[in-house]
């Protein structure tokens, strides 16, 4: 008979994350690949949200708590810390996070752009959106209904690189949080 110790909540959900970003990133290649910038942003996004949640474990008294709040499936941010108020929704979890990864608020403020339906996608959808040329009373042609706005090449290696520093952030974290000696 073969005794396996228990998976702690903290490796469960740190081995959730790291299997979400590569399933993200396979996906995020997949969507570049095909030109779909609408729906390969949000993935970006999803990598920072994995790197706000496990942030968390370092400001809470009971990181394993927390793990097993959301493993049961409970609303994240209504986590109650036992001992003093921890704000757990995004811009909370951002701020402790500011000094460390110098452009996560811009990254989550850009990507969650793309989340929203927001200019991101209500300009490029506008044939020749970003013609200066263009006259206020010309006419607004849309592209066919079926195909997706063009996506240039310099936003394509910029979402690149974004997609890759927000995974940078995510493997830090993830890093931090495991190697954290209250932790072990």
């Amino acid at each position: 008979m073969r005794v396996r110790d228990a998976l702690h909540p903290i490796d469960h959900v740190i081995a959730t994350v790291l299997k979400r970003s590569i399933a993200n990133t396979k996906a995020f290649l997949f969507l570049m690949d095909n030109g779909n910038e609408f729906a390969a942003m949000p993935l970006i996004r999803m990598q920072l949200d994995s790197v706000l949640r496990i942030s968390a474990f370092q400001l809470v008294d009971d990181p394993y708590a927390l793990a097993k709040h959301m493993i049961e499936g409970k609303i994240f941010d209504k986590y109650k810390n036992p001992t003093r108020k921890v704000e757990l929704h995004d811009g909370a979890l951002r701020t402790p996070l500011e000094a460390k990864y110098e452009y996560i608020n811009e990254l989550y403020k850009t990507t969650s752009g793309y989340v929203h339906l927001s200019q991101h996608h209500l300009i490029r959808v506008v044939k020749d959106w970003d013609n200066l040329n263009r006259r206020e009373d010309d006419r607004i042609e849309f592209g066919p209904a079926d195909e997706l706005p063009p996506w240039k090449q310099s936003d394509k290696r910029e979402a690149m690189v974004f997609f890759c520093v927000a995974t940078r952030f995510l493997l830090d974290e993830a890093k931090e949080v495991q190697s954290a000696e209250r932790f072990q």
